[in-house]
């Protein structure tokens, strides 16, 4: 099967010259989903070309790009890696195409990645692996054509404690370095309103500082998932044990007030 890209775009069309099958650079660590992809599209006119992180990244000047990015929220070190490589992009002065793989644990991001790239990006789910939308979907996305396309989350409000969209971006996002001033100018909302929201967000979990909430998401005592905060220790109440939070502020005290890049 030969796969075709847009032709309306005639200058990556030129650029690329595709007379192989085209290269599809996924940035991700993730050796399972190598081995899944590749396999999953075994026989296909497409290859795959893998890296870590941005910086590994080799291309020629102003080449034409065909990317896909896997998000990973397992850390903060992920977190910023994927920061970074928006950054890179949004700034490559050469042609591009941009697919972002998301799960559904993690698809209230679509909304401020959407807005980060302009709209200029296709989302992938994930779970949609088994069910074989997700093969017709990027080979669709080859084709420089949309089949059932995801769509950015735009609102939600989560079951447990009614966060809203913007109180989980005003949480997850700062932890890959993205300062208030950039989310103020991607969500357009002031710096002041951004503030409030986050505020907000750790009243309703009982914190008192964002530090708290790094710390526990550091540690792995909260995950973000898209409906929900999840905690791995819970009270009869369903919040945190005080327990955890003691632990988490006398840790910040030993530490000195040890800079963690977060504000």
């Amino acid at each position: 099967m030969d796969i075709f890209l847009d032709t309306s775009d005639n200058q990556f069309m030129s650029k690329l010259e595709i007379s192989e099958a085209p290269v599809v650079r996924v940035m991700t660590r993730c050796e399972y989903f190598k081995v899944g992809i590749m396999s999953l599209f075994n026989g296909q006119n497409v290859a795959f070309y893998f890296f870590g992180c941005i910086d590994d990244l080799v291309i020629e000047d102003d080449e034409p790009l065909l990317m896909l990015l896997v998000l990973d929220m397992s850390g903060t070190s992920s977190l910023g890696e994927f920061k970074a490589a928006m950054d890179f992009l949004n700034q490559y002065p050469g042609s591009r195409r941009l697919g972002v793989l998301v799960s559904r644990y993690n698809a209230y991001m679509t909304h401020y990645i959407s807005r980060k790239f302009r709209g200029r990006v296709t989302f992938f789910n994930s779970h949609n692996l088994i069910s074989g939308l997700f093969y017709r979907n990027f080979l669709s996305w080859l084709n420089g054509k949309t089949f059932r396309p995801m769509h950015a989350v735009a609102r939600f409000r989560d079951s447990r404690y009614g966060f809203s969209l913007k109180e989980w971006i005003s949480l997850v996002v700062p932890m890959s370095g993205e300062s208030i001033q950039e989310m103020s100018d991607c969500l357009g909302l002031s710096t002041q309103a951004l503030y409030q929201v986050r505020q907000n967000a750790l009243k309703k979990i009982g914190l008192k500082s964002y530090r708290e909430f790094c710390e526990l998401y550091m540690k792995g005592v909260i995950r973000t998932e898209n409906d929900r905060l999840g905690f791995s220790f819970l009270n009869d109440s369903g919040g945190l044990l005080a327990k955890n939070v003691v632990n988490s502020r006398q840790m910040l005290a030993e530490r000195g007030g040890k800079k963690l890049g977060l504000l």
